[in-house]
């Protein structure tokens, strides 16, 4: 199978999970206000979910007000990383462990050493 058809049935199947079970769940959570709408809408939800904003504007006074530390990029994959892969669209991606892994096991496009600007302008050769 090839890596965009893993990837292709990866989201498959946690778009499956997720419709069966997101009734059942206590709490529902998400990163923004246009996903909580189309959550509520799609899946029938008696309540809007919570947003938690994946990265407040200042994070430093976000952190200090909530207590909530800052994200840690290193281990994210960010929704529009998975849209992008979900898509089949070439990614290019600092080498953060997350999302590098990704790329290297699934192959949709290359990974740059972060704050290395000839690392990243060596993938316009690619």
């Amino acid at each position: 199978m090839s890596p965009a058809a893993v990837a292709a049935c990866r989201v498959a199947a946690y778009a499956d999970l997720e419709s069966e079970f997101i009734a059942d769940a206590d709490r529902v959570i998400t990163g923004s206000e246009p996903p909580a709408a189309w959550l509520r809408r799609d899946y029938g939800l008696s309540r809007l979910p919570d947003v938690v904003l994946n990265a407040p504007i200042d994070v430093p006074e976000q952190a200090a007000v909530t207590g909530v530390r800052a994200p840690n990029h290193d281990i994210a994959v960010t929704n529009k990383f998975c849209e992008c892969l979900a898509a089949g669209l070439p990614i290019a991606t600092s080498d953060t462990p997350a999302r590098a892994t990704l790329v290297r096991e699934l192959g949709p496009g290359a990974e740059y050493m972060a704050g290395d600007p000839y690392s990243l302008d060596s993938l316009d050769a690619r």
